[in-house]
């Protein structure tokens, strides 16, 4: 099970279903903690989950947005002329959801549904809108692919998927990284965010990106913040089922979230042949709202306008290390090249400099 996600003309972002039933999809506006960013849209959006006990996608709104939906099942295309009714926190869906005919679209009346979401299952595609405001229609295709998955494959699917307030949970908490990636002749420093998964390999939906290293899988190798018997979450990585394994301290890791084995500062781990990924420095557990805590590892890895920013403006404190992830590391402690190879420029945040930053832009 894979699904589409899409903005306009650019090809559609693909996320795997394993993915999906682990934590969910969030769909936002803040870069490296929504899976897929729409710059301007208010952080947690919205949420896909895949169920694999029903082989069912969902899709959930956020905590504090109100999303327009409507649908496109088999020879119609329903358009909207906006929700006649709305309901904070809820999505509002016209008639034409319950499955248009190609007569075409039914007579628009709004209708919320709650906590459960909607089901995306029976439609060829959906089109949401994140904000009553919003220009930005998304698309969201959900796609079964007919193989033969492997013994390793299956046992990558989760029994079960998170529940709304699980996956609510997973995404206010993040574990911040120093980084010294290096490939070929290249040594990079750089910032990374695990939340759940911190995926490293060459596809594009990964978050830490080597796109020109064959040696490396499409999905190498997860970072992953475990949680067992009630124990406090810890950073602990595994293996993705890649074709030339994963090598933590020069030991060959197990395939899958079963075989995880926990990283620590100072490790090293090696991908295929070519590329090695250091841990040059690791934050405790931290929630996204916790400016202190925050500032705190920023201070320690020498980042130091970070953390008085931090500090000085809490209330938008995602957002502050959303951006710093983007710019990548400053202080002149790291010897190496500083810089996230692969990020995207965050549209709202041109330049990479603090002097840029306003809180007034939340």
């Amino acid at each position: 099970p894979f699904i589409c996600v899409s903005r306009g003309a650019p090809p559609p972002k693909v996320f795997h279903g394993r993915t999906a039933a682990r934590r969910g999809i969030w769909i936002g506006g803040i870069a490296h903690f929504d899976d897929f960013v729409v710059p301007g849209e208010p952080g947690a959006a919205a949420l896909i989950i895949f169920d694999p006990e029903k082989s069912q996608w969902r899709l959930y709104g956020g905590a504090s947005t109100e999303i327009s939906i409507w649908a496109c099942s088999e020879g119609a295309a329903p358009q909207p002329s906006g929700p006649s009714a709305a309901t904070q926190g809820r999505y509002l869906v016209p008639t034409p959801w319950a499955g248009a005919s190609a007569s075409g679209p039914a007579e628009e009346v709004a209708t919320a549904v709650g906590e459960e979401g909607i089901e995306l299952n029976k439609l060829v595609m959906a089109n949401v809108r994140l904000s009553p405001a919003s220009s930005v229609t998304l698309t969201l295709e959900p796609v079964f692919v007919a193989r033969r998955w492997s013994e390793i494959a299956g046992s990558m699917m989760p029994r079960a998927a998170p529940s709304l307030a699980q996956a609510r949970r997973m995404r206010e908490r993040v574990v911040l990284m120093v980084l010294r990636t290096s490939y070929g002749h290249a040594t990079v420093i750089q910032l990374g965010a695990v939340l759940t998964d911190f995926i490293i390999g060459r596809g594009e939906a990964c978050n830490l990106r080597f796109p020109d290293a064959l040696s490396v899988s499409r999905s190498h190798c997860a970072l992953t913040l475990r949680e067992e018997g009630g124990s406090k979450p810890w950073l602990a990585v595994y293996d993705e089922g890649s074709l030339s394994g994963t090598q933590l301290q020069d030991k060959a890791l197990g395939v899958g979230p079963q075989n995880a084995e926990p990283i620590l500062q100072g490790d090293v781990l090696r991908l295929g042949a070519e590329v090695t990924v250091k841990i040059e420095a690791v934050s405790s557990v931290l929630r996204l709202d916790d400016s202190d805590g925050l500032a705190a590892f920023f201070e320690e890895v020498g980042e130091t306008d970070t953390a008085q920013t931090l500090r000085q403006e809490p209330r938008v404190s995602e957002a502050i290390v959303s951006f710093s992830l983007t710019a990548g590391p400053s202080s002149s402690r790291w010897s190496a090249s500083s810089g996230n190879r692969d990020s995207q420029p965050f549209d709202d945040f041109p330049g990479a400099s603090f002097n840029n930053f306003n809180s007034d832009d939340f």
